[in-house]
């Protein structure tokens, strides 16, 4: 499992590093277009919204991986070692289900809006929330391995 974990991490920081370089490209080319060319692209901020959700998402599921997320590390790493575990535990409870709510509702709300397109981009609405899905696959994957790797201490 954790073989399989590393490559979606990997995959997940590819995710989040193209879409950032996808949006660095889409802004610069707006800024040009609006001031250079005198002809601002109607699409671009839509575009580069929409990958902003993909560079965050994606890169907060690798944060998760990485234990980089929202862990309590300043208050568990003071706490004595037989709590620190259950400290452990609850946390990466919390991310599971946070993750599993994330991906449940995403999906809802990505067939809730498959058939309407986004403002300024030929693309369906559904595309705003397949990272919610994906990510939070990722995160539940990722909690999920914390919890089987963390030794139980009972």
């Amino acid at each position: 499992m954790k073989s399989l974990c590393e490559r979606l991490s990997a995959l997940a920081l590819a995710i989040s590093t193209l879409a950032l370089i996808a949006i660095t490209a889409i802004v610069g080319w707006q800024v040009w277009a609006r001031y250079g060319l005198n002809a601002s692209p109607s699409w671009s901020e839509a575009a580069a919204l929409l990958l902003m959700l993909y560079t965050v998402l994606f890169g907060a599921a690798w944060g998760v991986r990485h234990d980089l997320h929202l862990g309590f590390h300043w208050f568990r790493q003071r706490l004595p070692a037989r709590w620190q575990h259950h400290c452990e535990w609850l946390v990466a409870v919390a991310v599971l289900l946070f993750a599993l709510l994330m991906m449940i509702y995403g999906a809802q709300m990505l067939q809730q809006t498959w058939r309407y397109s986004l403002a300024g981009l030929p693309l369906s609405m559904a595309w705003q929330y397949l990272p919610l899905v994906g990510s939070g696959a990722l995160m539940a994957l990722f909690a999920v391995e914390k919890l089987i790797s963390t030794p139980d201490e009972h």
